[in-house]
């Protein structure tokens, strides 16, 4: 009988012992079911989720700020509409046109009706010596029919007395101290002349003189006064 209780007693201490054992056993069972690579697996998963949702909405806020509209401003607006309006102004009084130095100084047109013989010269010039005794030759043999007109280029008038003292001539002067008139015309060189018909046309251009020049321009201005032109 002693053995047989000490046999129970001997048993009951070994199952008191195993409870716990198994209380453990459980509990790491369920331990290393728990933490399985399976579900590891998808434990990661979720996390790997989790933070790029997160990792999203976070960069959401970054490149999407909130903008605030201003409304707009009405001075500018106003502005535009302080722009004073234009007022039409008729000019009733007709343009006038300034004249040419040649035009104010020459005014050709009050000799319609005749023909004009218009040359420019110098007392430096030499064939000039030549051409005032033939224009005024001339001018006295068709008065009717012709003007001379001689354009001095670039002197003074007291500078050109000692030369139309040596050579006088019954013609008409203008001077042209600056040169404006030559300008105009283009005149090449001296002595140069113009010659236009009764109407106001130009009709020929003559460079130079010389002893024959007295002879042709002589017979081309006869075929002028008989033609008409």
């Amino acid at each position: 009988m002693a053995m047989l209780k000490k046999s129970k007693i001997s048993l009951i201490l070994i199952l008191l012992y195993m409870l716990p054992l198994g209380a453990c056993a459980e509990e790491n069972a369920a331990s290393a079911t728990k933490d399985s690579p399976s579900e590891q697996i998808l434990e990661s998963e979720e996390s790997a989720k989790k933070t790029v949702s997160s990792t999203q909405e976070e960069v959401t806020k970054l490149v999407v700020p909130t903008v605030k509209v201003e409304p707009l401003d009405d001075s500018l607006v106003k502005t535009t509409n302080t722009i004073p309006a234009v007022k039409e102004t008729v000019i009733d009084e007709p343009v006038v046109k300034e004249k040419t130095a040649a035009q104010a100084m020459l005014n050709l047109e009050q000799y319609r009706g005749k023909v004009v013989y218009l040359d420019f010269w110098a007392s430096w010039c030499q064939p000039c010596q030549q051409t005032f005794p033939w224009m005024d030759a001339m001018q006295k043999k068709y008065p009717d029919d012709i003007v001379f007109i001689a354009v001095n280029f670039g002197e003074n008038p007291k500078d050109t007395q000692e030369f139309l003292k040596r050579f006088p001539a019954d013609i008409k002067f203008v001077y042209d101290p600056l040169v404006q008139i030559a300008r105009e015309y283009g005149v090449p060189g001296l002595p140069y002349s113009f010659i236009y018909g009764r109407n106001g046309d130009l009709l020929g251009k003559h460079a130079g003189f010389s002893g024959g020049s007295e002879i042709n321009l002589e017979a081309a201005l006869k075929n002028l006064f008989e033609s008409g032109e």
